[in-house]
């Protein structure tokens, strides 16, 4: 089957004519966006560092809803892309690290009703 690629400025593509640099940055580019869908997903449903407040939730929760339902497509693409780039034995592009969560030593809840957060400090 025969699967065709669009461009940022809309012009259709074979994915088996595209350029090796091209075939390549598209797959990074698919697979970065797949790496923020899930650190904004698990930054949602984080206790400390999602959000707080029922405006804030209610928006949060509507952008990573809206972020969700792109990720069947972006997984669909990153095997598409993927596999071509094995049948071409080209060697994917370093993509971006998952976001890591500060350590967090403990939590204080005083009576006024906030929370304070200390955070672990860096080993040297």
């Amino acid at each position: 089957m025969s699967y065709i690629w669009t461009t940022k400025d809309k012009r259709k593509i074979p994915i088996a004519e595209m350029t090796n640099s091209h075939l390549l940055n598209a797959l990074r580019m698919v697979s970065n966006e797949i790496v923020d869908i899930e650190d904004a997903e698990r930054f949602f449903y984080h206790p400390v560092w999602g959000p707080h407040g029922d405006m804030a939730t209610y928006y949060a929760e509507q952008e990573v809803d809206r972020m969700l339902n792109k990720l069947p497509t972006l997984l669909f693409w990153e095997e598409i892309l993927g596999k071509e780039a094995e049948k071409r034995k080209l060697a994917p592009l370093p993509i971006k690290e998952r976001f890591k969560f500060p350590e967090i030593e403990n939590i204080e809840y005083p009576e006024c009703g906030g929370m304070i957060v200390k955070l672990e400090k860096a080993k040297k």
